[in-house]
């Protein structure tokens, strides 16, 4: 940001270009009212979220019995297939 105070011709192009590029996003886009929504959400949910939406995870750590290793390899493919299908198409 120094280069911009001292005039650098480059510098100050590459300024134009970014607030060109970022007043061209909030005009098409609805940014101040994602923004605004996002800071609304966190204000309102964020005592909720603190403590993992009230469920406490001590209770789920034990409860019920162990799945076999089957449904577990099932539950788990979503990290070989993607692989796979690189292998298979690259």
């Amino acid at each position: 940001m120094g280069q911009i105070r001292f005039g650098d011709k480059k510098s100050w192009q590459h300024l134009g270009l970014v607030i060109a590029f970022m007043s061209l996003v909030f005009a098409v886009t609805p940014m101040f009212s994602m923004l605004f929504g996002a800071i609304r959400y966190f204000l309102e949910n964020g005592p909720i979220n603190q403590i993992a939406y009230g469920i406490p995870w001590y209770i789920s750590w034990n409860a019920g019995g162990k799945s076999d290793f089957f449904f577990e390899a099932i539950r788990m493919s979503w990290v070989a297939i993607p692989v796979l299908c690189l292998l298979r198409y690259a």
